[in-house]
């Protein structure tokens, strides 16, 4: 029995055939070749799922020392994981006679003795889109800014000076209806009461105006 003859191509990727993307397009991935020998070698390209790939060039002939790059386009169809490995690629090869050559005719006619040949399994990779990062607004992260030092002391300042305001205020009321007491009324009682009504509501007005400025 005749041995299988050694793969003489060299190929690259060896053995896994890497697609990556959505799967709504094409997707194109590549085979290396090259002739390492001092010999003409003609190769050609085969898939178990012909329909799913355009292969170019999917056949030809390397001279000694020549090498070629295969494109392997995989067309868009629905995924389906069941479908993950069964998808393999062959790269058959044989040393190419002289002269002119009809690679129909020879790939046809030729003995599987004389053939060499390497598989290559199709893997599936899914590519997924980069999501924005988005900063979520924390409510827990919203703290009340705490009024300045300087604010809270010019608060407090008001509020004294109102009080000393008013202090003064009432005690010239006070010695203002004990001098009409002395020499009789001067102004009805009515008037002292809408007076003294229009001194304590400016009083507050000037407090909490300041405060809220």
């Amino acid at each position: 029995m005749t041995s299988k003859l050694e793969q003489i191509l060299r190929i690259e990727p060896q053995n896994e055939l890497k697609f990556e993307g959505k799967y709504n397009a094409p997707i194109t991935s590549f085979i290396n070749l090259s002739n390492p020998s001092d010999k003409r070698v003609m190769f050609k390209i085969k898939t178990t799922a012909p329909k799913k790939y355009c292969v170019r060039p999917n056949t030809g002939i390397l001279e000694p020392s020549e090498r070629v790059c295969i494109s392997v386009c995989l067309q868009p169809f629905m995924y389906n994981l069941n479908e993950k490995g069964k998808h393999k690629f062959m790269v058959q090869s044989a040393y190419a006679p002289p002269g002119e050559v009809n690679m129909e005719q020879i790939w046809n006619e030729i003995i599987p003795e004389h053939l060499m040949d390497s598989k290559l399994k199709c893997v599936f990779e899914i590519q997924h889109e980069e999501n924005d990062t988005v900063n979520d607004f924390n409510p827990e992260n919203v703290s009340t800014p705490m009024p300045s030092t300087e604010h809270q002391n010019n608060v407090q300042e008001t509020a004294a000076e109102g009080e000393n305001y008013f202090k003064l205020e009432n005690q010239k009321l006070n010695n203002q209806v004990k001098l009409n007491k002395d020499v009789g009324p001067t102004m009805p009682y009515a008037n002292w009461f809408y007076f003294l009504l229009s001194v304590v509501t400016g009083f507050i007005g000037v407090v909490f105006g300041k405060y809220y400025l």
